[in-house]
């Protein structure tokens, strides 16, 4: 018997936050949290995640710090980072804090999302952009 991933979503959209919640159980993952906001995403990590994912909006800059927060206090957590943006600056900041994966949202297929889990779930990298 395998043991399932625990995930752990925060996006700001209700409807994809709730879709890729879905999307991700069919596909034999366990999101034992969603949350709208990055500090939300902090609340609902009991238990610890194996893979956080968190969404990026230029107006949110505290999902880099959370990143970088995650990645300090909890080097276990494996962090994929959903966007809209590609615009390769912020982009390129998240790799430099440690984050296992970056997908461009509007790139994405939805299987693309469960591959890049599973590769980070590996111990690899998985940038898509």
């Amino acid at each position: 018997m395998s043991v399932s991933i625990r995930v752990i979503v925060a996006d700001e959209h209700r409807l994809y936050r709730e879709a890729l919640s879905k999307l991700l159980q069919r596909n034999g993952f366990l999101v034992i949290g969603a949350a709208d906001t990055p500090g939300e995403l902090l609340a609902a990590a009991t238990p610890l995640p194996d893979i956080a994912i968190i969404s990026y909006k230029s107006t949110r800059p505290a999902t880099l710090s959370t990143a970088r927060w995650l990645k300090e206090h909890y080097p276990q957590i494996k962090v994929l980072v959903i966007t809209l943006f590609n615009n390769l600056l912020p982009l390129n900041e998240f790799i430099r804090s440690g984050v296992e994966g970056v997908v461009i949202k509007s790139h994405a297929d939805p299987m693309q999302i469960v591959r890049a889990l599973n590769v980070i779930h590996k111990g690899n990298v998985f940038y898509a952009y």
